[in-house]
């Protein structure tokens, strides 16, 4: 918006646009000297001047500075409280005279960062050229250089508690200072210059690019257009960082008439607000009447995960159809859905450019990871034309990790993501256990694992605090599974946070799950430690068909225990081989020398570190043999229905007692990876949780 190869060009500009919001806004005391001058320069300082200001200052004066006194000496209204910036005749060194330097040295610990060391002496050493303000300095840093001999500028505002801002040299203030003159003016639609309007043109060339699936050069355009204070380009802006995974910033209107407002950029808010447990009072205080009732029902929407984004047309449709695939654990095909409809989507008016209501669905939202809003921005919408968005990174890695059956999918579809993905680091501070059944609907497996009604679709930290939340003393603790379909006719109930297992207490719910001629598989995994090659504490698997056990095995160390006629791929003495194991036979004669100690130790961490452990090829090798699945994406990052589930652990017979044995967790549930940044989970009722790990008879 302006010339760099000078000065003059633009401030030039800068004097027109501020004698152009004088006219609007009348005169102030300060303003008297500017408008006598008819601008906020002054004459140019003569090379002499210059020189005798840099013997003064015994430095030689940083390009920018040096050439913009060449063509004004000094600056007036430099910013909203700086009033009379850098005059030959009035730059100092700042000296520290209040002794800013001493303050800032108190918070250094035993070994203080260097930055924050220079920060400190920057009081001492750095050139003031803020001359009259309202208790703000601007200090050019000698001690802060970069290749081109430019001083870096630091603006602190004593009134603002915060650390002088940074900038990379006085050019940078100046311009930075331009646009916030402008910012403080753009909401005055009177407010019309060269200026504003070119950034207005911008705009609109932005708005039409993006809804042909740029998204770069148009979130760059924008997001500088609303630095100049450009409404409609705040708007715009904002709702291409919320699709990228940015915080929700709304700045318009909040009117309930706008379906852009009401129906997109309310729910998000809402969310966003019983995210973070605001006073529901303080969200609604802008609201008066029916339009305070309105808003009332969408806040408890949104806190209650019952909302429903339901815009309108052939998107909205597809919207609907994605939800119920998302709830029963349909992740992959629920986003393909979206991806697939977004071209068909159409703004409410010119000042919408993208759905950001899908995010405050509680179903699909989570779907809408920032690469995925990125894709949905790629792809041209609105009617508009433009090339078709690649394949995102992620589907391109997810396929790369997967085995040659896992990946005989169409080709630009995923394919399914197996077992195996449950033993990598990180998935389970303790393990998980699952109930896959074959040929019946997720709601039926509800049922019949089932110790109650089915619940409405929670992430698995909801389910974490429900069950935290639901004990009746040590024994009291409801177990719970999120259920939903998993492909191939197989359905699904997940638990990644079960109590510690016992084989001697087991009640399997393989069989309930396979009554009336059906089939299931179950797979139990204890694992307490977490590092890489370690293999879990327990492993138990079992087959079922007609509510009765056929075959299965449990690894516990090395104690293997087996029930029924297991197929040779599923033996647990081949899956759980120690990879350390010598060779059947003895070593040849013609071996090479042993390995010394440090050698050795480091090829056995080599080893560790890259060999599948017995859990990753136990898990491969079920779901090969039954071509079962489970959603990644949906148990991770998803809502599913909840059960609270029949108990795996049998009361005792006649004669047996047992004690519990419990864990206490205080402060925070279990790890869980995010799809985009969150607020800190609440802790459970009481300040912690309880875990039965198990019972000893």
């Amino acid at each position: 918006m302006w010339d760099d190869r000078g000065w003059r060009p633009f401030l030039d500009r800068w004097s027109a646009d501020w004698l152009a919001a004088r006219a609007l806004e009348g005169d102030t005391e300060r303003d008297a000297d500017a408008a006598r001058a008819e601008g906020l320069g002054f004459a140019p300082a003569s090379e002499e001047r210059i020189a005798a200001l840099e013997a003064r200052l015994g430095v030689r004066l940083p390009p920018s500075y040096r050439s913009f006194l060449s063509v004004s000496d000094g600056w007036r209204h430099a910013s909203g409280s700086v009033y009379l910036l850098g005059r030959t005749d009035g730059v100092h060194w700042h000296g520290d005279p209040v002794g800013m330097r001493e303050i800032y040295e108190m918070a250094f610990g035993d070994d203080p960062d260097p930055r924050a060391v220079s920060l400190a002496g920057l009081w001492e050493r750095g050139l003031q050229l803020a001359l009259d303000s309202d208790a703000t300095d601007v200090l050019l840093d000698p001690a802060d250089v970069d290749a081109t001999g430019e001083w870096a500028a630091y603006v602190y505002e004593g009134w603002s508690g915060e650390f002088p801002t940074r900038y990379a040299s006085f050019t940078e203030f100046m311009r930075d200072a331009f646009r916030g003159f402008h910012a403080r003016h753009g909401g005055c639609p009177a407010f019309a210059t060269p200026t504003t309007r070119a950034w207005d043109d911008a705009v609109e060339r932005a708005r039409l690019e993006s809804l042909a699936g740029a998204v770069s050069g148009p979130r760059a355009t924008l997001a500088e257009a609303a630095r100049y204070g450009r409404v409609r380009a705040q708007g715009l802006s904002a709702q291409l960082e919320a699709m990228l995974g940015g915080a929700p910033r709304f700045t318009g209107e909040r009117r309930l008439d706008d379906p852009l407002f009401a129906d997109e950029w309310l729910p998000l808010l809402a969310t966003e607000h019983a995210r973070h447990h605001h006073d529901d009072g303080w969200f609604l205080q802008p609201y008066e009447g029916a339009d305070r009732a309105r808003a009332a029902a969408v806040l408890a929407e949104t806190a209650g995960r019952t909302f429903r984004y339901e815009p309108p047309g052939a998107f909205g449709r597809a919207v609907a159809t994605a939800r119920e695939q998302a709830r029963w654990g349909g992740a992959e095909e629920a986003w393909r859905t979206i991806a697939t409809a977004v071209g068909d989507w159409r703004p409410y008016h010119e000042g919408h450019l993208a759905p950001v209501g899908l995010l405050a669905d509680p179903l699909l939202g989570p779907l809408i990871t920032p690469e995925r809003g990125r894709q949905l921005l790629a792809t041209p919408r609105a009617g508009r034309r433009g090339p078709e968005p690649e394949p995102g990174p992620a589907v391109a890695s997810r396929a790369a990790s997967r085995s040659t059956a896992e990946r005989a999918a169409a080709p630009g579809v995923p394919g399914p993501d197996g077992l195996a993905w449950l033993a990598e680091p990180g998935e389970s501070r303790y393990g998980y256990r699952c109930v896959l059944a074959r040929g019946i609907a997720p709601a039926v497996l509800a049922r019949r694992i089932g110790a109650g009604p089915l619940l409405g679709p929670h992430n698995r930290d909801e389910v974490w605090i429900r069950q935290g939340q639901s004990g009746g003393g040590l024994t009291g603790t409801r177990e719970y599974a999120r259920v939903g379909a998993c492909g191939g006719g197989w359905s699904f109930g997940f638990d990644g946070d079960p109590p510690s297992f016992d084989l001697h207490w087991l009640s399997d719910l393989c069989e309930p799950a396979s009554v009336d001629g059906g089939a299931a598989v179950t797979v139990w995994c204890e694992r307490q430690d977490r590092t890489s090659g370690v293999p879990p504490t327990a492993f138990h698997f079992a087959y079922a068909e007609d509510g009765r056990q056929r075959y299965g095995f449990t690894v516990r160390g090395d104690s293997v225990q087996r029930s029924g006629p297991l197929p040779e791929t599923l033996d647990p003495g081949a899956l759980f081989a120690r990879p350390d194991a010598p060779p059947v036979g003895g070593p040849a004669a013609d071996m090479p020398a042993a390995p010394s100690a440090a050698a050795q130790s480091a090829a056995d961490q080599s080893t560790a570190e890259s060999a599948p452990t017995g859990e990753h090829r136990a898990l491969v090798a079920i779901a090969d043999a039954f071509g079962v699945s489970l959603p990644r994406f949906a148990i991770r990052h998803g809502r599913l229905h909840v059960v609270p589930s029949k108990s795996w652990t049998r009361a005792p017979r006649a004669g047996e007692g047992y004690s519990d044995v419990i864990r206490m967790d205080f402060g925070t549930p279990p790890l869980t990876p995010r799809a985009r940044p969150t607020a800190p989970r609440p802790k459970p009722r009481g300040g912690g949780a309880v875990r039965r790990l198990g019972q000893s008879s």
